[in-house]
This record gives structure tokens, sequence and C-alpha cells, in this order.
């Protein structure tokens, strides 16, 4: 056929075609895109699930397993898990050695008419820069609520919980909580900068502690505020310089504060002087605990082991890890509770996964079914019309291209408008289906994350295109202008 004649049959013949089969008052138009604009929303939906839940999984509250070690256990240490072979079996990456222990952290009751200072027992562990769980709190700041982290090892440094600090009655922008113990007959409340605060910790922990600070508190001497050493400067916290004032000349020196919200520390040395609370009442003194560990870094004390911790990067493993545990020493064990609970994660990760392409598919399925339903159906009507237009020369190839063209008309056309809706109205639909269906969890957390537009054109675009064009070539290729005027087959 003459490039002119294509035109003139294009617009004379093949468009009034498309325009009958867009349906009444395109109706048929209308429900493809609105087939389109559901499979793209439920791709979405389930493509945001998927993110959340591997998001879960790829928490270190998930991931992380703890084992409790037996005091009595004598023949089971760090190196028994540190084997490539052993870790490469069971999919952990990382064991450390946890060490963990109890301190009174001082707290004001305001309930009480004294308004006396009250203290709360804190749960703590020591952690250490290199761990893989550090690094996810430095690194998401999902979780770590302030900006700043100052937390070093070799610094007095608190990492604490947000409802930890609200038991003590402070807020998340604290900059010291204050430890509260008797050393050498005097009950003392030790200042303890606090390095950063987090939303929850794992195993029903309040605190972690710098490397520092743990041996501290196994050699309280370091930590004892009233000791001689505190007497020979002056030190003071503020989070504000106080403008018009000038401390250099009263002999203090300024250096950084190692808190979460900043400040400074003001330093004298000399005999201990409270001069400057007269001044600016809001001061806090401080210490400078590395004056009196120089005379105690020789008695630190053995740190004993109280828990290994494994970081898993798979978890379906988990319950052999288990049998394997028991295998080198009964009193190895972990709770199967956490176990089921990291499989069930796993699970469902998996349901949501099925289901996801399950939907892709059924998309697919849709619209190829609705296509070709609608153009067979839309041919074997006009079958004698066909097969005279064969009878004056039009080709199998040219008709099948004609309905081919007009088929893929169609989707492009339905599916752009489906996905430029999904693009604008999927995040609010997300959020209406997980509160219909009472996932006030997911709500706020779970975002309509949309495929990519090339794999979604080859998926909705081009694999139901090149099915409708097979079926067309099926019922057309070798159709005689008889068998379609007499609908002979």
């Amino acid at each position: 056929m003459k490039r002119k004649n294509i035109f003139s049959f294009i617009e004379l013949f093949g468009l009034p075609e498309l325009k009958h089969l867009f349906g009444k008052r395109y109706v048929n138009l209308l429900l493809l895109t609105f087939i389109f604009f559901v499979s793209l929303l439920a791709v979405g939906i389930g493509n945001g699930t998927i993110s959340y839940l591997k998001e879960k999984m790829d928490n270190p509250y998930i991931r992380f397993l703890t084992v409790e070690k037996d005091m009595s256990i004598k023949d089971v240490d760090l190196n028994t898990f540190k084997e490539e072979s052993i870790k490469n079996r069971f999919g952990y990456t990382e064991v450390i050695a946890q060490y963990t222990g109890y301190a009174n952290f001082l707290s004001r009751d305001q309930t009480e008419k004294n308004n006396q200072s009250s203290y709360k027992s804190a749960y703590y562990r020591l952690i250490t820069t290199d761990e893989e769980f550090y690094e996810f709190l430095e690194e998401n700041s999902s979780e770590l609520i302030m900006n700043d982290n100052v937390f070093q090892d070799e610094k007095f440094g608190i990492i604490a919980t947000v409802n930890f600090l609200n038991k003590l009655g402070l807020d998340s922008n604290s900059p010291f909580v204050y430890y509260y113990k008797s050393i050498n007959g005097k009950d003392c409340s030790v200042p303890l900068p606090i390095s950063a605060v987090v939303k929850q910790l794992p195993d029903q922990l309040d605190v972690l502690v710098s490397s520092k600070l743990f041996d501290a508190f196994r050699n309280l001497d370091v930590l004892d505020v009233n000791s001689e050493e505190h007497a020979t400067y002056s030190q003071f916290y503020t989070q504000d310089l106080p403008e018009n004032f000038d401390f250099e000349s009263k002999g203090f020196e300024v250096f950084e504060a190692n808190t979460h919200v900043g400040g400074v520390y003001l330093v004298k040395n000399g005999v201990f002087s409270d001069q400057a609370f007269n001044d600016f009442p809001k001061l806090i003194r401080t210490f400078d605990y590395d004056r009196p560990s120089g005379r105690f870094s020789n008695k630190k004390k053995t740190r004993y082991i109280d828990k290994f911790n494994f970081s898993f990067a798979r978890l379906d493993s988990t319950r052999s890890f288990k049998a394997y545990l028991n295998s080198i020493n009964p009193k190895l064990d972990i709770d199967i509770s956490i176990i089921e609970a990291k499989e069930n994660f796993r699970f469902f990760e998996r349901l949501v996964s099925i289901l996801s392409w399950s939907l892709i598919l059924f998309g697919i399925m849709s619209i190829i079914v609705f296509i070709s339903n609608l153009i067979t159906f839309h041919i074997n009507q006009n079958k004698k019309t066909l097969g005279t237009l064969k009878a004056f020369g039009m080709s199998n190839n040219n008709l099948i291209l004609l309905y081919s063209g007009i088929s893929g008309t169609m989707i492009i056309f339905s599916f752009s408008i489906g996905w430029f809706l999904s693009q604008v109205m999927g995040q609010s639909i997300a959020v209406l289906v997980f509160l219909i269906g009472n996932v006030d969890a997911g709500a706020d957390q779970i975002m309509f994350e949309p495929s990519s537009l090339f794999y979604m054109i080859g998926a909705m675009v081009m694999l139901p295109m090149l099915f409708i064009f097979l079926k067309l070539v099926s019922v057309l290729k070798t159709a005689t202008p008889g068998d379609l005027i007499y609908e002979r087959g």
C-alpha cells in the first residue's frame, strides 16, 4: 500500500475503528484505564510494604540475636563463633561479646511535696564504635532522634533512650544524666554527658555506655567527685556563652563540650570556687574525669562476658543455629519466641512479595483478556466487512497491523493516564487503604513505591501488545475473503 493510501486508509477506516473500540462515551477506554490504575496502585502499595518489611528485617533489633552465657560455662569463648565456616553456615556476619550491668541515675520526683531527689535503675551495656549495631544507629537518622552524635570509645559518654530520660524527668535535649552512687563512704552525684538519644534499644536496655565509662563503673574511684583532684580546678558547662562577659579575663579557658546538644566547658585551674554561679546561675558544674583516672589506670578490672551478640545477614537459619548452640553446651540457648518472631518476619516478607507479583500478573492478564476479547469480538462482528476489504485487495498483514496498532494505541493511552493518576494519588490512597484496614502503624510509615517506568512499560504495555499481536495473527493470518464473508471456521 502506497504511503498516501496508508494515511487515507488510517483516516477513513482506522480512526473510526479506534473511536468505535473506545466504546460509547469512552466506556471501554475508561475501564481499561481503571484496570491500569488499580494494577499500578497495587504494585506501588506492594512495593512499599516489601520495603517496609525489609527495613524491619535490616533493623538490628530484629537481625541481632542475643545468646545468654551462663557463668558456669568455661569452655566456650568468642573465638568459638568467629570461624568463617560457621559464620557462612548460619548466615551471621559479626559476633561480639556483650557486657552489661545496672546503674542508678538521679531523677527528681515532681509529685513529692519536699521535691527531694530520687533515683531510677538503668540496665546498660557496653558498646563500641566498630560494632555493626553502633554503625546502624549512627547512619540511620530515623533511629537517632537528635542530629548530633558525639559518642567516642575513649571518652565518657552515654546513648540513652527517650523513655529512660522521661523516667528521670528529663527531655531529649538534656545534656547530662546524673549517676548516683556511694563512693568511699560519700554519696556522689556524677554528671555524665549524653552523647546521643535514641527512640528505643533492644533487650530492654535503657542506655549504652562507652568503653571508658564502662570501666569506670567497675572502678568507682575514677567517679569520686569528692576526691581531692576535683578541688584543684573549677569546671562548668553552659549551652550558650553569656554575652558581654569576658570569661578569659576571669581566668577561664573555653573548650567544646562532648554532649549531643553542644555547649562548652569553662575551665579554671586553682582552688575550686563557685563564684561563677553568682553571675550565671544556669551554669552546671562538671568534672574532668581524666584527672583522677591517671592514678587508677592500672587498676582496670577483668571484663566477664555476659552474653554473645550475633548479627545475622539472613534469618532462615536461626532455628538450626539454636540446635547448634545446644550441641556445644545445653546452657547456651536462645528464647524460642525470638526465633519465631524472626521467622514470622521472613515469612511475611515472602508472602507480601508473592502477593505483589501475583497482583502484577493479574493486572497483565486482565489487560490482555480485556483487549483481546474486545478486538476479537469486534472482528467477529465485522467479518463480512473485513472479508469485502480483503476481496478488494486488503492483505491479511495490513489488517493485523491495523488492529495491532488500534489495540496498542488503547493500551498506551490508558497506561499513560493510569500511571499519571497513580503517581499523583498513590500515597494518599495507600494511607487510606491502611487506615481502612486498621493498620495504624503502617499508615504513616509505608510509602507508595511505584516500580520503574521502564519495567512497567515492558510488563504492562509491551507484553500485552505482543500477546494481542500473536492473537490477531492466529485469527487473521490464513483467513480468506470467503472465510470472513461466510463466517467459516
